[in-house]
């Protein structure tokens, strides 16, 4: 061996065990809808929050799938109604963009109805010209107006500026109530549509946190006086399959989801914008017959129905509702023989990943309450809230999720609760006992250096136990081509918070040339 001939080592270390993701899971889709033979006096389309932006061109092929189902589905409509945010900041171009594929595929008889969003002010006007803008491009007469189709009443509302949640002015707010008076006294049982971009505050899923704020009060106040008003409203962009979608108490309201892509509320594991959110785009078709409408939910990303459709009868009679708060009663279940159990190779010093089966509900499971209590302490490591991914087309058979925040080398007892949309829990709870990783590998260097001159090197390999008992298991070192190691295989034990550097002797052999790459791996239990 040459001693001019340097050799330098780079080490990498590997811990088995450490990574934790969502799992890719397949599942269950239901769908349902049944021609209906009879001929309805009215059927309309309602889309919202397209968001066509300049710099995508997603959402503009969202947009032209949106139509041709809509058109195929509904091939006779009377009315088409876009409740806000066709664009994404307000720019002309798109616009542009927006009616190019609008006006390609809309029907020739239909009466299009436009109303604004606040993400069609954001282009740096004024709200004055911002608005004048919406209504050069879409055709519309004014902001805020009524219009017949069929012998129906359609009042659509826009926000009067770009805020979040929405300023509808109390003139605004007035002239709604004077044609909401008009409509009732000429056709008192007849149900009344209402468009606006916003929800109104407190009625379907979405609108306590995304609902109007300004002058709330007193929009609330104006439609309760009309029970057979059904409202429509985007903005939030939460799902339909959701149940809370729909809302009944002094009137109906209804949410229309996103053309564009899914939101969900915040404070669960997967986040408002779970993975695949962007994937999602969803609208409906509403038919009206004779003091009986039926809301069809549909899903363009999978080119089918979304649940069964929504079906308001006597709208204008209140003891009807049947979209109420406390419609449901009943909680989730699992099945008797479903298990929780722990993934132990995907165990880590902080974190247990659990996995278990879908509870069933007579409408939805929309969550599962988890938690992690410490044996050792009897406190709660981990408490979290997960969706059950209602939102995914198909909907997961299974779950995994990381429980996260744990402590090293500790017995925990997991526990999993399914809740349903109106908060009612599993009576069954599913439970699953695991311990996280003591060990730790937390470093590993070569010595004297990572450079070599001829001469033996030794891999220090420090080794941690974070745990109070004594933990056992193997190194197993895989050296690079010009190497050869004392042992590829090296047993350890530590006793309970113990830590240890382990050497490792590395040499060279005469071949040996340029950059080499060791691979270490711990492995616990042997």
């Amino acid at each position: 061996m040459k001693a001019k001939n340097k050799i330098a080592a780079m080490l990498t270390v590997v811990t088995v065990g450490v990574t934790t993701s969502l799992s890719s899971v397949q599942a269950f889709s239901e769908s349902s809808n049944s021609e209906n033979k009879r001929k309805p006096e009215l059927v309309f389309p309602v889309i919202s929050d397209v968001h066509i932006d300049d710099g995508s061109t997603a959402d503009m092929n969202k947009f032209r799938t949106a139509m041709d189902q809509l058109n195929k589905a509904a091939p006779k409509q009377d009315a088409f109604v876009v409740v806000g945010d066709l664009t994404d900041y307000g720019y002309a171009t798109e616009y542009d963009k927006f009616f190019s594929i609008y006006n390609e595929k809309k029907q020739a008889d239909v009466q299009s109805m436009f109303t604004m969003g606040n993400h069609d002010y954001w282009n740096g006007l004024s709200v004055e010209k911002a608005q004048d803008r919406f209504l050069e491009k879409s055709g519309m007469d004014s902001l805020y107006y009524h219009k017949k189709v069929n012998g129906y009443d359609f009042i659509t509302l826009s926000p009067e500026n770009g805020n979040t949640h929405g300023l509808y002015s109390v003139n605004q707010i007035n002239w709604l109530g004077e044609k909401l008076a008009a409509a009732e006294k000429e056709n008192p049982d007849q149900p009344i549509f209402v468009f606006l971009h916003q929800h109104i505050k407190d009625t379907v899923y979405g609108s306590d946190l995304w609902g109007t704020q300004e002058n709330k009060e007193l929009l609330y106040d104006t439609l309760k006086k009309h029970p057979q008003v059904i409202t429509f409203s985007g903005h939030s962009h939460y799902p339909l399959e959701d149940p809370r979608t729909i809302h009944q108490k002094d009137f109906t309201s209804v949410g229309t989801s996103s053309v564009s892509y899914l939101e969900l509320e915040p404070g669960k594991l997967q986040g408002f914008h779970p993975e695949g959110y962007r994937d999602i785009s969803q609208g409906m078709i509403v038919e009206v017959y004779n003091n009986e409408v039926i809301i069809k939910k549909r899903d363009f990303h999978k080119d089918d129905w979304t649940g069964k459709p929504w079906v308001i009868k006597n709208p204008s009679k209140k003891n009807k509702f049947k979209y109420t708060d406390d419609r449901d009663q009943l909680s989730p279940s699992f099945a008797g023989k479903d298990k929780a159990s722990i993934v132990k190779e995907k165990s880590t010093l902080r974190s247990l990943n659990v996995t278990f089966p879908q509870a069933k509900d007579n409408v939805l499971v929309h969550s599962y309450h988890i938690t992690a209590k410490n044996k050792e302490s009897g406190e709660l490591d981990a408490d979290f809230t997960a969706f059950s991914e209602f939102y995914l087309d198909p909907v997961p058979k299974n779950l995994e999720f990381p429980v996260t925040g744990l402590k090293p080398g500790t017995d925990y007892e997991i526990k999993v609760q399914a809740l349903d949309s109106f908060n009612n829990s599993s009576k069954k709870v599913l439970l699953a006992d695991g311990q996280t990783k003591a060990l730790e590998m937390v470093s590993a260097q070569a010595s004297p250096s990572l450079v070599t001159t001829g001469e033996s090197t030794t891999l220090q390999v420090k080794m941690k136990n974070f745990g109070n008992d004594s933990v056992k298991g193997k190194i197993k070192v895989d050296a690079p081509e010009g190497w050869s190691v004392e042992h590829n295989e090296l047993e350890y034990e530590l006793s309970g918070s113990e830590e240890k550097n382990l050497p490792i002797k590395a040499i060279p052999s005469k071949e040996s040339s340029g950059s080499s790459q060791f691979t270490i791996t711990a492995y616990e239990g042997g």
